[in-house]
C-alpha cells in the first residue's frame, strides 16, 4: 500500500475538482458545484493557506 501527501500543484487541480464536484453534489450537501467553480475555488483557496493532496497508489484520492 503506497500512501503519499505532497503540496497541491496548481497542475492537479482539475483532478481535485472533479472530487468537490461529484462529492459535495451529494447528501446531505447537495450544492450545485461544476468543476469551473470548484477550481476557480481552488484557485482562490490556494492564495491564502497552504493545501496537500493525498495520493493512493499514485491516484489523487483527497486534498486537505
Amino acid at each position: 500500500m503506497t500512501i503519499k501527501i505532497i503540496k497541491t500543484r496548481q497542475k492537479d487541480f482539475s483532478i481535485i475538482a472533479e472530487i468537490y464536484k461529484n462529492e459535495f453534489s451529494k447528501i446531505p450537501y447537495n450544492e450545485p458545484w461544476t468543476k469551473t467553480l470548484a477550481i476557480k475555488k481552488l484557485k482562490l483557496l490556494s492564495n491564502y493557506c497552504e493545501m496537500y493532496t493525498l495520493f493512493f497508489v499514485n491516484k489523487i484520492v483527497g486534498l486537505f
